[in-house]
Formats: structure tokens, sequence, C-alpha cells
């Protein structure tokens, strides 16, 4: 499964980046980052020298949208599993499109993934839950982490 996620993450990469360079770097991030992931080491979301990262236009309002979708879903004890299976459907392809629409490079691109591949891994934790309360915790950790988006980057 990691490494469906590492190829669709890198052809993500790739179909954004408008160079050679770029594309090596795109691929090396991303091969790194499992590296690291498989070591147990995970990349840490940090700040640009005490300053958010940018986005472009499209990557806030794919943020935007995430956030709606996670507003939207009150969790009020009587919810079945199939309620969060479709919210995880939603959030699936809401990132999705995100990654679809992405037109970013560089250095805040690549932040962004440190960003946008604990969120993946979220989602797909929320498609395996069994019972209401492992996808309630899902969801809690889902939630979490779209929060982190708005303390490391801003759209100008």
């Amino acid at each position: 499964m990691r490494n469906i996620l590492a190829i669709f993450l890198i052809a993500a990469g790739l179909s954004s980046c408008t160079n050679d360079k770029a594309v090596e770097k795109a691929i090396v991030v991303n091969v790194e980052a499992d590296e690291q992931e498989e070591k147990g080491q995970s990349q840490e979301l940090t700040l640009n020298n005490g300053n958010k990262w940018k986005i472009d236009r499209s990557t806030h309002n794919n943020v935007v949208n995430l956030q709606n979708i996670l507003n939207a879903f009150t969790e009020d004890g009587s919810r079945p599993l199939s309620d969060y299976q479709e919210v995880q459907l939603d959030l699936k392809n809401g990132i999705d499109k995100m990654i679809k629409e992405c037109h970013m490079t560089g250095p805040d691109h690549e932040v962004l993934h440190h960003w946008l591949k604990p969120l993946i891994n979220k989602v797909a934790d929320l498609k395996k839950a069994n019972t209401v309360a492992d996808a309630s915790r899902s969801l809690k950790n889902i939630r979490a982490q779209v929060k982190l988006n708005a303390q490391y980057f801003e759209y100008n």
C-alpha cells in the first residue's frame, strides 16, 4: 500500500513540476520521505524561518473544502460506521482533487507533502476502521492534521 501511495505522490509531484531538475528533486524528496517513514522517522513540519509557507489559490481552496467536509460531519454518538465511511470517501475525493489541481513547485510544495502524506495515511486509516470507536479516533486524527495546515501554510 505504501508503494502505491509513494508512486501516486511521485506522479503528482511530477505532474506539477515544470523542468527536469524539479522532477528529479520531487522524486528524491518523495523517496527520502518513504525511506524515513520506513525507518520510523517522520518528516516534521517546520516553519520557513519563522514564517508560514505559501500555498497557491487552488491548494488553499481545496484545504477549505476538506475543512468544510469535516465541519459538516458532527459526531453525536449515534452515527453508524457507514457515515464515517462516507466522510472518508469525501475526504479522499477532496485530497485527490487537491493533488490533481496542485501547480505548486519548490520548497513550499515539498513542505506541503510533509503535511499531505500523513493526512493521506490518516484517511486510509479511517477507511480501515471496523468500529465506530476506531472511526471516531481516526477522524479526530484527521481533524488535527487538517488544522495543522493553517499553522504552517498561508495563501496570499
